[in-house]
């Protein structure tokens, strides 16, 4: 069975091919393969989703201040915010379209539990996914442009590239033992990585400002 891009391809096959000199469609099914995993890979690495996508519905928890985020950015449009099924009018609020934030200047609710105290105090780290947002949002890709998803590529020119970077080198190593991060001739010796490594330290210093900060 033939192997088709997925949705999360930052890159195109023509692109990797083209980079690699390649023609022909033997490598095809290949390198969809690889754009896929180093796709993926790249979605784990910055703990976020990058391709564009229509009526997104995230939960998002309220902690009791003006702002709350979506995962999904840049913001494209929000078709509607509610708060337990109860729907909050687009007038009370404003969207902070790069940042994915949703502004309101009387502020969200803190949908923390309540403390079992004499005056039943918010439970910090007890936040509930009060909100449902309903929205579009994310980039469009190269292969999305190719899917007539959207007619104009808004995917930022280093991701693709810190892409196929790591796709490129994937290629060209396969047959290598991609665990090995050190050998000497003399004395043989070998130093391992912990596991097989897609993303290189230059593509990670290109992705740098796409990661998000995860506090665990």
């Amino acid at each position: 069975m033939a192997v088709t891009l997925t949705s999360d391809a930052l890159v195109t096959l023509a692109v990797v091919k083209d980079e690699l000199g390649v023609t022909g469609e033997a490598e095809d099914d290949r390198l969809k393969r690889m754009i896929n995993a180093v796709s993926r890979r790249i979605r784990s690495y910055c703990h976020r989703t990058f391709y564009f996508e229509e009526d997104i519905v995230e939960s998002v928890a309220g902690f009791g201040g003006t702002l709350i985020r979506l995962s999904r950015r840049p913001i494209v449009s929000v078709s509607s915010v509610t708060y337990d099924d109860a729907e909050i009018s687009s007038d009370d609020y404003t969207v902070q379209n790069a940042s994915g934030m949703l502004y309101r200047s009387t502020g969200w609710a803190w949908t923390a539990r309540l403390q079992r105290n004499s005056v039943a105090d918010p439970q910090p780290g007890s936040e509930r996914a009060a909100f449902e947002v309903t929205y579009t949002g994310g980039y469009v890709t190269e292969p999305q442009v190719d899917d007539e998803v959207a007619d104009t590529k808004t995917l930022p020119d280093d991701l693709e590239d810190a892409c196929l970077m790591a796709v490129v080198t994937r290629y060209r190593g396969r047959g290598q033992d991609q665990r090995i991060k050190s050998e000497k001739s003399l004395t043989y010796s070998v130093t391992y990585t912990d596991g097989a490594e897609l993303l290189s330290p230059a593509v990670k210093e290109m992705l740098a400002p796409y990661r998000e900060v995860v506090v665990v």
